[in-house]
């Protein structure tokens, strides 16, 4: 059939390469979140004290903490102080925990390849800024074959797909799996990726997940009548609107933008 006889000059060269058996896990992920009811919303907010604290921090000291690592502290704070952002549903019942585990994405090198990675802060609302910036440190420069969960991690992708979407759906059955497989809320970060103003909205199967995008600058009345230029940090605020309406979801989003605000943790 003459539509479908390959025209060799109109292709032109190219090079096949293996799909990263890796990657399975990232469309797994994509998938789970497909069966989530996520609204979005988009913001900024200044960032100008908080950066300033830690530039400050790292001239008198030398050291200081990852800017991710401080929205972690943030929204762990804040969730802690609503927890019904980070409920999981069962049927008709909900499960709200104690413990605020934050997931994020880490980019570690596996064979020659970056490969953004999950790792669960466990309990960080009970940490301090400088524990969770030292644990993400940590995560980041360990060799991944070094972990016992490396060869498990690399077996479970490597399995058929048929498999792998039984496991996760025995996973989201229960509210207590999800949460130790997954964590109860995600941060993801893309601003370390771009400049200026930016947003992306994920794909998500959270109930709370929090994009950090790019950062700008944007006029500011100064309190003399002028005008001052701020730093403004972009923000995605994806949340599961079966679980949380607008008018809490709002509560939230004040007390975290303030914790970002004032910079709490930088010590």
């Amino acid at each position: 059939m003459k539509g479908f006889e390959i025209d060799e000059e109109l292709v032109g060269s190219f090079k096949v390469k293996k799909f990263p058996t890796m990657r399975n896990l990232v469309t797994d992920l994509m998938w789970t979140a497909s069966k989530k009811n996520i609204v979005h919303g988009i913001g900024e907010v200044d960032v100008s004290k908080p950066r300033n604290l830690l530039k400050e921090m790292k001239e008198k000291t030398g050291k200081t903490h990852s800017f991710t690592s401080f929205i972690i502290y943030c929204l762990a704070q804040a969730v802690d102080k609503h927890k019904y952002m980070q409920a999981i549903r069962k049927g008709k019942k909900l499960y709200i925990f104690d413990d605020v585990d934050v997931s994020t994405i880490v980019e570690r090198e596996v064979d020659g390849r970056k490969f953004p990675m999950t790792h669960i802060v466990r309990k960080a609302n009970e940490k301090t800024l400088a524990e969770i910036t030292e644990e993400i440190r940590t995560k980041k420069q360990t060799d991944p074959k070094e972990e016992d969960e490396h060869e498990t991690r690399v077996w479970f992708a490597g399995l058929p797909k048929l498999f792998r979407r039984w496991y996760w759906k025995k996973v989201y059955k229960d509210p207590r799996l999800e949460k130790q497989m997954g964590g109860t809320v995600g941060v993801t970060a893309i601003g370390m990726f771009s400049e200026g103003a930016g947003w992306a909205i994920p794909i998500t199967p959270k109930p709370l997940t929090i994009v950090v995008g790019g950062i700008s600058e944007r006029p500011v009345r100064a309190k003399d009548g002028g005008v001052d230029w701020h730093e403004h940090l972009c923000l995605t605020f994806s949340i599961d609107h079966d679980l949380v309406d607008g008018a809490p979801a709002t509560r939230f989003i004040n007390d975290f933008c303030y914790l970002i605000m004032n910079g709490a943790g930088i010590k």
